[in-house]
């Protein structure tokens, strides 16, 4: 089990890098796992260990632990974020106070490249305008890429379609604020990257399937740094 208790500070604060200096290979990436309440929820545990296996470094933190401003000047430290998904636990989230702003900052904050999954992603997008909708899905679902996706480096060198492991009943609705990357007959929105932001997401859990998506999200990272 991780101690999900606050992770150690970096060595050096963020203003004592040099753009060149930081990348996600040397520092890291941190996980946030979005159950709200003790114990680490099995699909932050599945990211977890996909990364590990991909010898990248995890920071794991809580998601009412970005309630705390210091946490959030801390995480800004780094080039990136995951937003993992959950087991269902959907009512927790209103009971969190400041949940919105723990949105809001994800999406206009922080100064990296974050990633969500299932519902990390939900968090994001309703920051960014988007509703969710009944779309359940669960199992192994094939995921038809759309032209977006070709233009895109999330998708470099993945072929349609793109089976992801599926667990959830909520999904995304279509929206003109986002480019939608993938999408199936069940759920419109599979994956997709906010418009004008640094910001990625999918429905399905990469960490368990199709763990490409995750490489080449790192690769994107490492390659083009911060987006200020």
């Amino acid at each position: 089990m991780v101690n999900y208790t606050t992770s150690p500070a970096p060595t050096h604060t963020c203003t004592q890098w040099t753009h060149t200096m930081i990348s996600s290979h040397e520092l890291g990436i941190p996980v946030i796992d979005t159950v709200v309440g003790p114990g680490e929820n099995r699909y932050a545990g599945a990211l977890r260990g996909a990364l590990e296996r991909m010898d990248v470094e995890v920071h794991p933190w809580r998601l009412e632990d970005l309630l705390d401003p210091e946490v959030r000047q801390r995480l800004a430290c780094f080039d990136a974020l995951i937003l993992s998904g959950n087991q269902g636990y959907e009512p927790h989230f209103s009971e969190l106070a400041g949940i919105a702003d723990i949105c809001q900052w994800l999406v206009s904050g922080f100064p990296g490249w974050v990633f969500g999954i299932c519902r990390g992603n939900h968090l994001q997008v309703v920051a960014h305008g988007a509703t969710l909708g009944e779309y359940p899905e669960h199992g192994m679902k094939e995921v038809l890429l759309t032209a977006h996706a070709a233009q895109d480096p999330l998708l470099h060198n993945i072929s349609s379609p793109v089976v992801l492991w599926q667990d959830h009943s909520l999904g995304i609705n279509r929206t003109g604020q986002m480019n939608i990357l993938g999408t199936s007959p069940d759920c419109p929105v599979q994956i997709m990257r906010l418009e004008g932001t640094h910001n990625y997401g999918t429905q399905g859990h990469p960490e368990l399937s199709a763990q490409e998506l995750l490489i080449n999200f790192l690769r994107i990272v490492r390659h083009r740094g911060r987006k200020f």
